[in-house]
């Protein structure tokens, strides 16, 4: 009888405290897939100085590649290619980005609202790590508001990005 009481109060204690994963606690009702197909297309940051980055965002089944060109003074160069990869589990992104130089980092994303998207620095796809994140907020189709973040969540950069083909 008393281990039917405290499974009771176990079951009921678990049912009043849910668990949050991954730092995104209102995040789960959101269908993540769909939300991430506002990316789809080429995007643009100008950096002044006659200077770009080209971000064009392709879809590939339920996973979602984007290649990152530098473009100054009309030339276009490699950057980096990141792969995001849904976790049904978890209701995100496992992101890898992999630099024109060969190095890499890991990350994972997710929207926490439907014109809202998060990323945290990982360590190797494990639970974020104390570092950089970034917020992009869809202001319109058409625009978004880029905000980087230090560990002290302090934001230190902000730009935009803006669609140039869909």
């Amino acid at each position: 009888m008393k281990n039917m009481i405290m499974i009771a109060l176990i079951a009921m204690f678990s049912f009043a405290h849910p668990i949050e994963v991954n730092g995104q606690p209102e995040a789960h009702h959101l269908d993540q897939i769909k939300l991430m197909e506002q990316f789809l297309g080429i995007w643009q940051m100008d950096r002044g100085q006659d200077s770009v980055i080209i971000a064009e965002y392709r879809k590939q089944g339920k996973a979602f590649v984007e290649t990152d060109y530098d473009v100054i003074r009309g030339n276009k160069t490699f950057r980096s290619i990141w792969s995001y990869s849904f976790s049904p589990q978890y209701n995100n992104f496992k992101i890898f980005e992999l630099n024109a130089d060969g190095s890499y980092k890991t990350w994972i994303g997710f929207f926490e609202e439907d014109n809202k998207w998060v990323q945290q620095l990982a360590n190797d796809f494990n639970l974020p790590i104390e570092g950089g994140s970034y917020e992009l907020v869809f202001d319109t189709q058409t625009k978004i508001k880029v905000s980087l973040y230090n560990s002290d969540k302090l934001r230190t950069w902000e730009t935009s990005l803006t669609r140039i083909e869909r």
